[in-house]
């Protein structure tokens, strides 16, 4: 493990001296439920020991296997240019009516698709472990309801990869569907687009 950090708590008590240059920390008052897992393959962090309130966990963000096999792609701001632009690329042969720009080292895919907007931002500069790296908006003209993950028919292993609060309704000039992810393959990249275009038609249909 090369560092460790303390999970945002509220209460004044503080981990024990030095523990988080070690060991992932959780205040078991604040966080009594939280377990940190890793944000690639979801294995959760072990227990290394309890003490003055918080449990120290060996490992956050990322599992030591993952870590060596993110290490051995090389450079992550190389990685992310890489497979940015490799997903910007099949959104384009699936609807070569998008076009790609690139704009504050965020790669943009939008346009119209079937009269409908859409706005696809693949993040470069974002922080190393950015949860929220693959960003899809769908011109969103059905119910103000909120919609549950379940209603985009994402396949387990998709559904799984939804970045946190990310699903919601958002209204910047329209309202748009939205949802992200930290991580996502090529060729998901298409599927995920798919099923928003189908549940933003689907919904204003029977809305």
């Amino acid at each position: 493990m090369i560092h460790g950090g303390t999970y945002l708590h509220g209460c004044l008590r503080r981990p024990p001296e030095r523990s988080y240059y070690t060991h992932w920390m959780v205040c078991m008052a604040c966080l009594p439920d939280f377990v940190p897992d890793c944000q690639l393959c979801h294995t959760p962090s072990p227990v290394s020991y309890e003490r003055d309130g918080f449990r120290a966990y060996e490992w956050g963000k990322l599992c030591p296997r993952c870590v060596e096999r993110v290490r051995s792609g090389g450079h992550w701001e190389a990685r992310r240019a890489t497979a940015s632009a490799a997903r910007a690329e099949a959104l384009l042969a699936r609807w070569p009516e998008l076009v790609s720009t690139l704009r504050a080292r965020t790669t943009h895919v939008e346009g119209v698709i079937a009269g409908r907007r859409v706005h696809v931002k693949l993040r470069l500069a974002a922080r190393q472990y950015e949860s929220e790296r693959f960003v899809f908006l769908v011109e969103y003209r059905g119910p103000a309801a909120a919609i549950c993950l379940a209603e985009l028919a994402f396949e387990p292993r998709i559904a799984a990869l939804v970045a946190r609060d990310s699903l919601k309704v958002t209204h910047h000039g329209a309202r748009w569907l939205r949802v992200a992810f930290a991580h996502l393959g090529k060729l998901d990249t298409v599927l995920v687009l798919e099923r928003l275009l189908a549940t933003a038609a689907r919904f204003e249909t029977t809305g």
